[in-house]
């Protein structure tokens, strides 16, 4: 049932980063009238691609209920 629950709130994840996606760039183009828009949003992607390799590693070693640790032993 874990699987199913992770499976799940990971494919809501993906779908409601979408829709910020899509809302951020229309704001920054739209509202804010920059052409910087597309930069920012791949700024964000990098930052994104940089930071979730060191939380997932800082986590998989963390000995508290958060951590990977805590859940084998």
């Amino acid at each position: 049932m874990k699987i199913i629950g992770y499976g799940v709130g990971h494919f809501v994840n993906d779908l409601v980063a979408a829709c910020w996606f899509n809302y951020l760039f229309f704001f920054l183009k739209k509202v804010v009238k920059t052409q910087a828009a597309p930069s920012a949003l791949l700024a964000g992607q990098i930052a994104d691609g940089i930071a979730t390799p060191i939380v997932g590693y800082l986590s998989d070693r963390t000995k508290t209920k958060y951590g990977i640790k805590y859940l084998i032993n």
